[in-house]
C-alpha cells in the first residue's frame, strides 16, 4: 500500500510508538568501532609485512609477506567502508528524527477527530455545517503532511542504506606454495569471509526502501490540493440543505393550515358567512324550540296536527294540539 493512503492515525502512530533512531545510533557506533579496529589491524599487519621483508629473504616468508601485504589493502578498504556504513547509519537516525518533527502528532490528530465528533452530535439543526467543514479540511492537511513527510522519510532512508558492496579478500596462496604457508595464511582468509557474507544482504534493504518511497498518485494529488478544501465544504454543507429545506416546507405547511382555519366562521357565526347559505337556512321549520328542514313539515304528520306558516316564512307547530 502506498504512504498515501495510509491515514495519518497510521503514520504518526508509527513514527511515534516506534523504536525510534536509537537503533540505527548504535548500529553507527558499533560501525565506527569496527572501522577503528579494522583500521588498527590493517595497520599491525603491514608493520609485521615490513619486518618480514627486511629481516627474513626466505621464500616461504616472501610469500607470506605477500599474502599479508596484499590483506592489509584489503582490510583498509574494508574498514573505510565500515566508516561509510557508520555515516550512513546516523544519516538514517537523522531522517528519522526529521520524519518524526514533520509528522502532525497523534494528539493533535485525536483532538481534530474528538472536535468533528462533537460538533456532529450537537448538529441537530446543521448549524455547525461550516464548522464541521473547517474540521475536515483541517484533517485533510493533516493527512497530506504526513503522507509527504513519509514520502520524504523513505527516499532519505533509502539514500542513506545505499551502501557499495564489500569485497571479497584476496586470494592467499596459489598452490603451488608448500602447504605450510597455506596453512599458516589461512587464518587470514576465515574471519574477513564472515564480514563479507553480510554484503550480500545489505543491497537488498536500498531497493526496497526506494519503491516503498515512491507514490504513483503523487501528481494527482498535487492537482487536486488546489480543490480539496472547497469540495469539501460544500460536501458537509450539502447534507444540512436537504434538512433545512424540508423544515422551511413543514413550517410553511404549519402556517399555511393557521390561514386557512382563521378564515373560517366560528359556530355562532355560520349563519352570516354567505348570502346564499343565509337563504336556505332563512327557511327551516320549526318543531316546537327546534328548527328543521322543510321536507319535514311535508311529511306524513300525526293526526290532529296543523301547520301554521309564520310571516318570516318558518312553519310553527303548537304542541297543545298534538294528539299522543
Amino acid at each position: 500500500m502506498s504512504l498515501g493512503e495510509l491515514p495519518p492515525e497510521i503514520n504518526s502512530g508509527r513514527l511515534y510508538s516506534g523504536p525510534g533512531s536509537a537503533s540505527m545510533s548504535l548500529a553507527a557506533e558499533a560501525w565506527d568501532e569496527t572501522a577503528a579496529q579494522l583500521y588498527d589491524i590493517a595497520e599491525s599487519y603491514g608493520s609485521v609485512a615490513s619486518m618480514l621483508f627486511q629481516v627474513e629473504q626466505h621464500p616461504k616468508s616472501i610469500a607470506i609477506a605477500a599474502a599479508v601485504v596484499s590483506f592489509t589493502a584489503w582490510l583498509n578498504a574494508v574498514a573505510a567502508r565500515a566508516r561509510q556504513a557508520a555515516r550512513q547509519a546516523r544519516a538514517s537516525a537523522d531522517a528519522f528524527e526529521s520524519a518524526l518533527g514533520a509528522v502532525v502528532p497523534p494528539s493533535v490528530i485525536d483532538a481534530n477527530r474528538a472536535l468533528r465528533l462533537a460538533l456532529v452530535t450537537a448538529n441537530g439543526l446543521a448549524q455547525n455545517g461550516p464548522a464541521i467543514a473547517d474540521t475536515d479540511a483541517g484533517y485533510e492537511r493533516i493527512w497530506a503532511q504526513d503522507a509527504d513527510a513519509m514520502y520524504a522519510y523513505a527516499a532519505a532512508a533509502a539514500a542513506a542504506s545505499t551502501l557499495a558492496p564489500f569485497d571479497s579478500p584476496p586470494t592467499v596462496g596459489s598452490g603451488q606454495h608448500d602447504p605450510a604457508v597455506a596453512e599458516t595464511a589461512w587464518s587470514l582468509i576465515a574471519a574477513p569471509q564472515v564480514v563479507s557474507a553480510g554484503g550480500h544482504v545489505m543491497p537488498v534493504i536500498p531497493r526496497a526502501l526506494r519503491a516503498l518511497s515512491r507514490s504513483p498518485i503523487t501528481t494527482f494529488d498535487a492537482c487536486l490540493s488546489a480543490a480539496t478544501s472547497p469540495l469539501s465544504k460544500l460536501g458537509s454543507l450539502s447534507a444540512p440543505t436537504d434538512f433545512a429545506i424540508s423544515r422551511l416546507s413543514s413550517l410553511n405547511k404549519t402556517a399555511s393550515l393557521k390561514r386557512a382555519a382563521a378564515l373560517l366562521p366560528l359556530p355562532g357565526q355560520v349563519g352570516g358567512a354567505t348570502t346564499s347559505a343565509t337563504a336556505r337556512l332563512g327557511r327551516a321549520s320549526s318543531i316546537g324550540a327546534l328548527s328543521v328542514p322543510q321536507s319535514w313539515a311535508k311529511a306524513a304528520m300525526p293526526r290532529g296536527i296543523e301547520l301554521q306558516t309564520s310571516d318570516s316564512d318558518y312553519v310553527l307547530i303548537d304542541p297543545s294540539n298534538l294528539l299522543w
